[in-house]
């Protein structure tokens, strides 16, 4: 990865605990809102489950926009060059990890963690394609310094649940072109947690792999070498032309190659619902 841009003022060290106000706060209470819930499942016939705890994680929205920035350059020979554009800054939970132990001893200090542009939802944005195209917008311009109209994004894939075994937040993902040399660390939420962020670029080099995708007319599309990547980038495209059965195979061999990834699972599943079957 390559550094764009890094943001002004003083370079993080470390991050400490001042107070720990967890006994005295309430559920309710806070940015992070917990429900500390009892269910019981209800079956078709009038059964029902035995009764059980469930501690539901929620934030106001729950929902988020992730703005995946891009920019293309051909060569003569009509290779494709993507340069994706990231931000890297502190996470204050992810680094706190240095005071716990884990059954896998984890050495590292995460100072800083590399993340695509994104946001949460807000009411003003409206609901819909156009409500996401504006958050992307709003997002690429306060943390990436890029301006951008919402008319500049597009809805790409499918959205998926961040952490559905603790809370309810749904990511949706918006995709635009942009100019790299724009980029820049942007002013952020005006909170110190968006302190000491900067910006780098994902450039996996000239790709020149190319397969057609049609609905009507012929997409070529590039994508990396690497059989994972072309499995379920295959499979995210078929689903954006309308063929969730064809979307199917790529997903599966995905899955095949890496079982242990959550977020195809969850493609997998959508693709059987948009079909009216279930997974066999």
């Amino acid at each position: 990865m390559k550094s764009i841009g890094e943001a002004p003022g003083r370079r993080l060290e470390a991050i400490e605990i001042v107070e720990d106000r967890s006994a005295e706060s309430r559920c309710d209470e806070g940015f992070l809102r917990l429900q500390r819930l009892r269910l019981r499942n209800r079956y078709a016939g009038g059964e029902t489950s035995e009764v059980y705890d469930c501690d539901v994680l929620a934030r106001p929205g729950s929902d988020a926009v992730v703005a995946v920035l891009y920019a293309v350059e051909t060569d003569d020979d009509g290779r494709r060059r993507v340069q994706v554009v990231l931000r890297d800054g502190p996470r204050a939970p992810v680094y706190l990890r240095c005071h716990k132990k884990f059954v896998h001893p984890d050495p590292r200090t995460y100072l800083s963690l590399t993340e695509v542009v994104a946001g949460l939802v807000e009411e003003g944005d409206g609901s819909g394609e156009a409500g996401l195209r504006r958050r992307a917008a709003i997002e690429a311009e306060e943390e990436a310094g890029i301006s951008a109209a919402p008319e500049d994004f597009h809805p790409v894939g499918g959205e998926t649940f961040a952490s559905p075994g603790t809370g309810d937040e749904k990511i949706y993902f918006c995709a635009g072109e942009i100019d790299v040399s724009q980029a820049r660390p942007g002013r952020g939420d005006g909170s110190v947690m968006e302190e000491c962020a900067r910006l780098v670029t994902l450039d996996p080099g000239w790709l020149d792999l190319t397969f057609p995708i049609t609905d009507g007319d012929q997409h070529v599309v590039y994508v990396n070498l690497d059989r994972f990547s072309i499995l379920h980038t295959r499979g995210d495209l078929e689903i954006q032309v309308g063929r969730p059965e064809a979307a199917i195979p790529h997903f599966e061999g995905a899955i095949a190659i890496a079982p242990s990834a959550p977020l195809l699972r969850t493609r997998l599943a959508d693709a059987y619902v948009r079909v009216g079957r279930s997974r066999e």
